[in-house]
């Protein structure tokens, strides 16, 4: 079996912390941050669908303008919905890849911790 010292000595130099903030979970911080931005777009979307068509149907002054209001606001209200499912996906697929790199950067952790004890 190799010897594990040349990983976990911090003599050595090489502690294996794969980050410059690897301990304090801040990896990706610009992966992170554009995650983020998704997040909160999305949430806006679901606002704007509330928003909008309440909007358009109370703005509505004589009767072509009521008839147009409430035609087109359905589809304001699913096209929202959609954009701000859209966007929740989109931000996820990202987060999926961050979170497994983490879960095997700490059962590798843990794996080296094992093979490492002495008995």
């Amino acid at each position: 079996m190799p010897d594990p010292a040349p990983y976990t000595d911090p003599s050595y130099g090489g502690d294996m912390s794969f980050g410059a903030n690897a301990d304090s979970g801040e990896k990706y911080p610009r992966l992170r941050g554009l995650v983020t931005w998704f997040k909160i777009y999305a949430y806006c979307c679901f606002g704007a669908a509330v928003i909008l068509p309440v909007f358009l149907v109370g703005s509505a002054k004589n009767g072509m303008e009521e008839t147009m209001a409430m035609t087109s606001a359905p589809v304001i209200l699913v096209a929202c919905v959609a954009q701000g499912f859209f966007f929740l996906m989109v931000a996820e697929i990202p987060q999926v890849f961050m979170d497994t790199e983490k879960n095997t950067r700490e059962a590798t952790e843990l794996l080296r911790t094992v093979a490492t004890k002495k008995p």
